[in-house]
C-alpha cells in the first residue's frame, strides 16, 4: 500500500495505521489549508482529521469514549458529496458504537453505509461495512449470516489487493468458520494471516494471527 505524500489524501489511506507519517503530515496539511477550501473540501478535510483522531486514540494512550466522535462523523456525512467518501464518513459514525461494545447500535448505520457504498459501486467502503455488519448478525446470533457478510468483505479486500487489513479479515473469516465446523478453513486462513502480516510488516495483525493459532492448539 502506498502511502500519499500530497495534502488531499484520501481517509481510506488515513484509515491505515501502518502509515503514521502520512497521517500526522496529511493532518497538518489539511488544516492548514482549511481556511482555503470550500464546503465540501473543508468536510473532506474534517472527516480525515477526524479518522486520524480516532486511530490515534485506537492505538495511543488516550482513552476518550470513542462514542464522542460518533456525532462529529455524522455530521461531515451529511456534509460530503462524493458518494464513496460518504459511504466512509457513515461507516465510521456507526463504528463508533462497535468499539465501544455496543454493536447491536450500530446496526442502522452500517446498514445505511452498506447501502450508500453499494449504490455508488464504492468496493472499499462495503468491504469496511460488511465485515463490521458480520459482527452485528453475530451479535444477533445468526452465525451463518455473519460468516456469508465476512467472506464478502473478504473477496473484495482480495480483488482491491487492499491488503494492510487483510490479515483481520482473514481471522474474523476463520472465527466463523471454527464455530460453523470448518475447521480445516479456519486454520488455513489463520496460517495466512500469520504469514501475510509477517511479510508486510504488521505487529498488531501477526500478534492477534499467532494468539488466534496459539488459542486452538490449546
Amino acid at each position: 500500500m502506498t502511502c500519499s505524500s500530497s495534502w488531499h489524501v484520501p481517509s481510506r489511506l488515513l484509515a491505515c495505521p501502518a502509515c503514521p507519517r502520512t497521517m500526522s503530515l496529511a493532518r497538518w496539511q489539511l488544516v492548514a489549508q482549511a481556511k482555503k477550501l470550500g464546503a465540501d473540501e473543508q468536510a473532506q478535510a474534517r472527516h480525515a482529521e477526524l479518522v486520524t483522531t480516532y486511530f490515534r486514540q485506537l492505538t495511543g494512550a488516550e482513552k476518550e469514549d470513542f462514542m464522542s466522535l460518533q456525532p462529529a462523523f455524522a455530521a461531515v456525512a451529511r456534509q460530503l458529496k462524493d458518494p464513496c467518501r460518504k459511504a466512509d464518513a457513515l461507516f465510521f459514525a456507526a463504528l463508533m458504537p462497535q468499539v465501544a461494545n455496543r454493536v447491536l447500535e450500530s446496526a442502522a448505520g452500517m446498514e445505511q453505509a452498506r447501502a450508500t457504498a453499494a449504490a455508488a459501486q464504492c468496493e472499499l467502503e462495503l468491504s469496511y461495512a460488511y465485515r463490521h455488519l458480520a459482527e452485528v448478525a453475530e451479535a444477533r446470533g445468526n452465525l451463518a449470516e455473519a460468516a456469508r457478510l465476512s467472506d464478502q468483505s473478504l473477496a473484495l479486500r482480495r480483488q482491491l489487493k487492499f491488503q494492510v487489513f487483510l490479515p483481520y479479515s482473514l481471522l474474523q473469516t476463520a472465527n466463523y468458520a471454527d464455530k460453523l465446523g470448518d475447521h480445516r478453513k479456519a486454520g488455513a486462513q489463520r496460517a495466512e494471516a500469520l504469514a501475510l502480516a509477517q511479510r508486510l510488516h504488521l505487529p498488531a495483525q501477526e500478534k492477534a494471527a499467532q494468539e488466534a493459532l496459539a488459542a486452538v492448539q490449546r
